[in-house]
C-alpha cells in the first residue's frame, strides 16, 4: 500500500525533470531520485547508515556548496524568511506545535524532499502547509 502512495511522485519526477526551466530545480529533482529510500535515523548523520532531517538537509546543501548548521532550529535561524517558495528553500515545521523540530527542502511544483521519521526514510511528498512554521532561503 505504501508503494502505491508514491506512484504519483514517480510519475511527477519524469515530468518535472523534463519541464524544469531552472537548473537548480532540475538538480534537486535528480537528488530526490537518487536519495529517496535512504534510511531515517534520529541523530544519524551518515546516509549509508541512517540520517535525520537536519543532517539530510545539511548533506544535500553541502553537496551543492551551501553550508548549513546541524540542527533544524539552527537551520531556521540561519535562513531569511520568505513568503514565496523557490526550489532549494528550506521549509521548517513544528510537528510538536511548540518549536521547530523538522526541516525539508522545497524542490518545486508543491513538493518537498526530506528525511521522514514517519516513513522511516527519505521521501518526496507534497509540502505540509498546515504545519509550516516558516520558509527561508
Amino acid at each position: 500500500m505504501k508503494r502505491l502512495a508514491f506512484l504519483p511522485v514517480l510519475l511527477l519526477w519524469n515530468f518535472s525533470l523534463a519541464q524544469a526551466q531552472d537548473p537548480w530545480e532540475a538538480w534537486l529533482w535528480r537528488v530526490a531520485q537518487v536519495t529517496q529510500g535512504i534510511p531515517y535515523r534520529y541523530g544519524g548523520e551518515d546516509p549509508r547508515t541512517g540520517i535525520d532531517c537536519s543532517a539530510f538537509v545539511r548533506w544535500v546543501m553541502g553537496t551543492a556548496g551551501i553550508p548549513r548548521p546541524r540542527s533544524s532550529r539552527e537551520q531556521l535561524r540561519a535562513t531569511i524568511p520568505v513568503r514565496e517558495y523557490r526550489p532549494g528553500y528550506l521549509l521548517s515545521f513544528s510537528e510538536s506545535g511548540r518549536e521547530v523540530d523538522h526541516v525539508a527542502i522545497y524542490i518545486g511544483r508543491g513538493y518537498m524532499l526530506h528525511a521522514s521519521g514517519k516513513w522511516g526514510r527519505v521521501v518526496v511528498e507534497p509540502q505540509w502547509p498546515g504545519r509550516l512554521s516558516r520558509a527561508g532561503r
